[in-house]
């Protein structure tokens, strides 16, 4: 890794900050200059050249790999970066964990004004130096895992497939995200409802199964992640449940998460449901404070009893129209 101090220039915000050379990146693959300018960043390589601003990234990510020896740092990005012919919403790097890096910075006293903390010099390994410049740069916090853990490999992802590509479903706080590639990010608030496939007692391969995530966007919107281990299922269900998203097995009814049945008990009482959630535990979140308990018209008999429920008023109606009917009878008959 080469990093040094920027040359001064006139113009603060045409002059990186810091420059890190040679760096690993998953998506778009390929190794890259990174330079951390105040209001973008730069990405060169042998044939493209990408400028990036920091107000197109919504989340950065930090993340460890299945392996256990790499960190990948996630930037979702919006718009998408165009790659050639194609569009990436999402930039993955991939750092070694015995990797170390010793940067200068170039600090303005422009950016000592908006960032008063920047540092002058920065040490460490590289997978902990290069997002926290870039947090500090973007204004953007890192993401990193809860307390989810898989029971298969104690990881906080799952082992599975999307299409023929192999890749880390991680269970996060508010979202679940797959990598690396192609790069997918579901929002708790916009999952509708988890099935379960080939998940019962006797059903497909006894080792794995499949799970579809259909998304609130439309009836046709949904992803399938197939091959989780079947000693993570009992872990991922627990976990649905504590996020109060509707899961169950393909052709049967949802299985109540915990927060519905708080809420079925609280309806029973004629009491109204308090709302209180548990806080996120992913550090740092910066994601949307939207996604709240999943909402009740998922529950199909809270639904019926409402339609069901009639009034004083609905009746007396219906028994006005019974004594029309039977008198237009009597006189059909005279």
């Amino acid at each position: 890794i080469r990093a040094g101090l920027a040359t001064e220039s006139a113009d603060s915000a045409a002059t990186p900050v810091v420059t890190i050379a040679d760096l690993a990146a998953a998506v778009p693959r390929g190794r890259y200059d990174l330079e951390l300018g105040e209001t973008h960043m730069r990405l060169t390589g042998k044939t493209y050249d990408h400028r990036i601003p920091y107000t197109a990234i919504l989340r950065l990510f930090v993340l460890p790999k299945a392996d256990d020896y790499h960190v990948l740092l996630v930037a979702h990005l919006d718009p998408p970066l165009r790659h050639g012919q194609t569009r990436h919403p999402f930039l993955v790097f991939q750092f070694s964990r015995d990797e170390q890096i010793e940067v200068e910075c170039r600090v303005s006293e422009d950016l000592k004004k908006r960032v008063p903390r920047f540092p002058e010099r920065r040490e460490g390994p590289i997978f902990e130096v290069v997002p926290e410049l870039l947090r500090l740069l973007s204004g953007q916090r890192l993401i990193t895992p809860g307390d989810f853990k898989a029971a298969s490999s104690g990881l906080p992802s799952l082992r599975c497939t999307v299409r023929a590509n192999e890749g880390q479903l991680y269970a996060l706080d508010r979202a679940l995200l797959f990598l690396p590639k192609p790069p997918a990010l579901l929002l708790h608030a916009d999952i509708a409802r988890v099935v379960f496939c080939r998940a019962g007692a006797g059903l497909g391969n006894p080792r794995s199964f499949d799970i579809r995530v259909l998304l609130r966007a439309g009836p046709q919107q949904e992803m399938m992640f197939s091959s989780l281990p079947k000693d993570d299922l009992a872990v991922l269900q627990d976990y649905l449940a504590a996020k109060s998203i509707p899961y169950g097995q393909e052709g049967g009814e949802d299985t109540l998460s915990a927060g519905k049945r708080k809420r079925y008990a609280e309806s029973e009482d004629e009491k109204e449901p308090d709302g209180d959630e548990e806080e996120s535990t992913d550090e740092d979140y910066a994601g949307s404070d939207s996604d709240e308990d999943v909402g009740e018209e998922f529950d199909e008999e809270y639904e019926s009893e409402e339609e069901d429920e009639v009034t004083e008023d609905d009746e007396d109606e219906d028994e006005d129209e019974e004594d029309e009917d039977v008198e237009d009878g009597e006189e059909d008959d005279e």
